[in-house]
Parts: structure tokens; C-alpha cells; sequence
């Protein structure tokens, strides 16, 4: 069972979320531009709270930008996109704190915080 939590309840999940995006951008600039955003109940200004789990859930999506590095201009696409998860997942890894754990799983990229188990943050490529 879930209900809805205000953006105040859950503050210290986005700004997880934020710190990580920036620092997989940092860790792929290199390769890769993207943009983000949530989506889901994130993109509404609340977030969900899984009763059962007792933790939140946030999801977000990553778009890549044609202005990222490994883009062929001339054939107009991006590498396979098993590379591109795999570098994503790579740089999740790096840039995880030693309580995260790191999922790679078909649709997502998930982090989740294993030291009080709070939260699970999803990354849609």
C-alpha cells in the first residue's frame, strides 16, 4: 500500500537524487549529455511512500542529447544501447557512497539506500 508524501517529506530523497545525476554527469562527460527529469508522482511535487517497505520511491528519466560525444552525427544515432546502459551502470557504481546499492535491471538503473533502507531511486535511460 502507498500514499502520497509532500516534497518537504521527502527533501533529503531528491537532493540524493540530484547529487547523483550530477556526479554520473561529472563521471561521463566524456561521452555523454543528458538531461533529466522526474517522472511519476516526482514530476507532480509529491513523492510515494511504500507503506509495506516503508521507503520512497522516485523515479527519474535520463535523455541523451545529440550533443553527446559518442553520438554519430553522420549516421544520425548513438552506440548500441547495451553500451550506453552499461556506461550509465558504470558510473552509478562509481559514484554510489558505500550504503547504495546499484541495480541494473532491463527498463531501469536503481539505487537503493541499504543502510536504513528509506529509499529506491530509479534511472530510466
Amino acid at each position: 500500500m502507498c500514499k502520497r508524501v509532500s516534497k518537504k517529506n521527502c527533501k533529503f530523497v531528491r537532493e540524493r537524487a540530484e547529487k547523483i545525476i550530477q556526479d554520473v554527469r561529472k563521471e561521463l562527460v566524456n561521452k555523454y549529455k543528458f538531461a533529466h527529469r522526474r517522472v511519476g508522482s516526482g514530476n507532480w511535487g509529491t513523492m510515494v511512500y511504500n507503506l509495506d517497505k516503508k521507503e520512497y520511491d522516485l523515479d527519474y528519466q535520463l535523455v541523451l542529447t545529440k550533443k553527446s560525444k559518442l553520438y554519430d552525427k553522420e549516421k544520425q544515432k548513438f552506440p548500441d544501447p547495451t553500451i550506453i546502459k552499461n556506461d550509465f551502470y558504470d558510473a552509478f557504481k562509481k559514484v554510489s557512497l558505500e550504503f547504495e546499492k546499484i541495480e541494473n535491471s532491463t527498463t531501469a538503473i536503481t539505487l537503493k539506500n541499504t543502510k536504513d533502507k528509506t529509499f529506491h531511486i530509479d534511472f530510466e535511460l
